[in-house]
């Protein structure tokens, strides 16, 4: 990790212990992955579309959700919506959408699928 504050390395290191990754393009996720990584991510879980992690999340209890906005291979408002309604034991974990571009009508359905 670069040189943080040690209290600041320790509340990334809570958050980032189980993080699941969901990107279609596997170059994006392996760059990703490695920054989590460089930020102190533990145990990275990567699948390339939301079905498949809506399958598997269940299982584990993720501490931080990374998801990937680009449809149809990779829809973050589905996924976000399905895990959310869900009973899987992370659908309060912390969800961070990546689109390569924002409008208003994007910004307003990612809040209204479940983010906070």
């Amino acid at each position: 990790m670069y040189g943080q504050n040690p209290a600041t390395a320790q509340k990334l290191r809570a958050t980032l212990k189980l993080v699941l990754l969901v990107e279609a393009n596997p170059n994006y996720a392996r760059m990703l992955s490695d920054m989590l990584r460089m930020l102190g991510a533990e145990q990275i879980s990567h699948y390339r579309d939301h079905e498949e992690a809506l399958d598997k999340a269940p299982g584990l209890l993720y501490t931080l959700i990374v998801c990937s906005h680009q449809a149809p291979e990779c829809d973050a408002l589905a996924f976000t919506k399905g895990l959310r309604r869900s009973n899987a034991s992370c659908r309060k974990s912390p969800i961070i959408t990546i689109a390569p571009e924002i409008t208003m009508s994007l910004l307003n359905d990612i809040r209204d699928s479940g983010r906070s």
